[in-house]
């Protein structure tokens, strides 16, 4: 099996080739009609192509695709035999919040702006761009900062409390 999802300006696609033993390729293709990221497709498409594989009651089924690593590693069927290449215990980078400065959260500067139109003492014009740009995306209720996703989910913004 060979599967594939994108998602672009034209809409969102998901699509998988079967190919049997015998060399037969039986295409697939789905247009989603709803929003979602480049890796919901792509697992979209997987979960797509295993249940058509279901259907027509394939016993072995090999796949290919940019998930495909992912669901080898997790049956445990993949592991790398290069020495060269380490596994690592925790992601190279991550972003954690362990002291604030000045006591304020990391968004005090766009909250600000949202609510009085107003920038931080001592910002560059530069600074000033980027905060009004940043401002676009958030919205406070009461206390609380959102974020408002592509998809229109509701993102909190929490600080290091």
């Amino acid at each position: 099996m060979y599967f594939n999802g994108a998602v672009n300006l034209s809409g969102n696609g998901i699509g998988a080739v079967l190919v049997s033993q015998d060399g037969k390729h039986f295409p697939i293709a789905i247009k989603l009609r709803f929003d979602c990221t480049n890796n919901v497709a792509e697992y979209e498409a997987c979960v797509m192509g295993l249940q058509a594989t279901i259907d027509m009651k394939v016993r072995k089924l090999e796949v290919y695709g940019d998930s495909a690593l992912i669901i080898y590693q997790v049956k445990g069927e993949w592991q790398t035999k290069d020495p060269k290449i380490k596994a690592k215990s925790k992601p190279a980078y991550y972003f954690m919040i362990e002291e604030e400065p000045n006591g304020k959260p990391w968004y005090h500067d766009i909250l600000l702006y949202i609510r009085t139109r107003e920038f931080p003492s001592g910002v560059s014009k530069n600074e000033r761009r980027m905060i009004r740009r940043l401002a676009l995306g958030y919205f406070p209720s009461g206390e609380i900062l959102y974020k408002r996703s592509f998809n229109g989910e509701l993102l909190r913004c929490v600080d290091a409390k």
